[in-house]
């Protein structure tokens, strides 16, 4: 709510659940009933936002006491998006969320997920055109063969070093061979060799590389097939000057 103030009412809210790895081995807290927790977190700060008291909220999981906020917010629901990978977690967005943050899904594959959205919105009544899908979109604007050495990097790490989520979708969505392949190499220690061999199928359907022209049309063709809102991740290791540039680059057509 106070981020919302700030930021004149611009604020989005995003949510994942992510993996035990994550959750158990970096921060020191059980991974248990991750999709439960992941939904009954978006209730409390619905509620909260709302002006409904803490433990009017629904939730079960956690014993609330009695609260709610001393503010006014700006608004009374703030979006919420959520980075979801399954089926079952992908219907819970479209039954309470706002929005959906696919990570690495195929663009030429985003109807499957809106079709899942939309089963989820059936069950509280709503319409699945007010939930953005708003990919992690990886864009490259360089010449091919520079960009793509920097991509297959960056997906042999999530198929081969993030658990088992990507490695899992992407094999049921048409590409389990190679990414068989790019985990075996990843998880022996043979980290460029997994790098070398992400197919350029997949890079194709994941990553958009090429000279600014190609990716501002590329961009153009993800809209079409379903995108609302493409996140593009900033350069790291660049100055904000470089970085202008770039969201100048990339921003559609007016």
């Amino acid at each position: 709510a106070t981020l919302d103030e700030i930021s004149g009412g611009r604020f989005i809210l995003g949510l994942g659940t992510s993996g035990e790895k994550v959750v158990q081995g970096f921060h020191g807290v059980p991974f248990e009933k991750p999709l439960t927790r992941m939904r009954q977190t978006i209730k409390v700060i619905q509620c909260l936002l709302s002006g409904q008291r803490l433990n009017d909220c629904g939730a079960d999981l956690w014993e609330f006491r009695h609260f709610k906020l001393a503010m006014t917010p700006v608004r009374e629901r703030i979006p919420i998006y959520c980075a979801c990978l399954n089926d079952k977690a992908i219907r819970m967005v479209g039954e309470l969320a706002d929005g959906w943050m696919p990570t690495f899904w195929p663009w030429q594959q985003m109807e499957g997920g809106r079709k899942l959205l939309s089963e989820g919105a059936a069950r509280t009544g709503r319409n699945v055109d007010d939930i953005t899908i708003a990919p992690f979109t990886t864009v490259i604007p360089m010449p091919k063969d520079m960009s793509y050495g920097s991509a297959r990097g960056i997906i042999s790490f999530y198929v081969g070093g993030m658990g088992v989520y990507y490695h899992e979708m992407l094999s049921r969505m048409g590409y389990k061979e190679n990414c068989d392949l790019v985990r075996e190499l990843y998880t022996t220690g043979r980290r460029k060799e997994a790098a070398e061999a992400v197919s350029q199928d997949l890079l194709d359907a994941l990553v958009i590389a090429g000279e600014p022209d190609f990716c501002r049309k590329r961009l153009g063709e993800w809209r079409q097939a379903g995108v609302g809102l493409p996140i593009l991740g900033l350069p790291t290791d660049m100055g904000p000057e470089i970085c202008s540039m770039y969201l100048q680059m990339m921003a559609p057509a007016a």
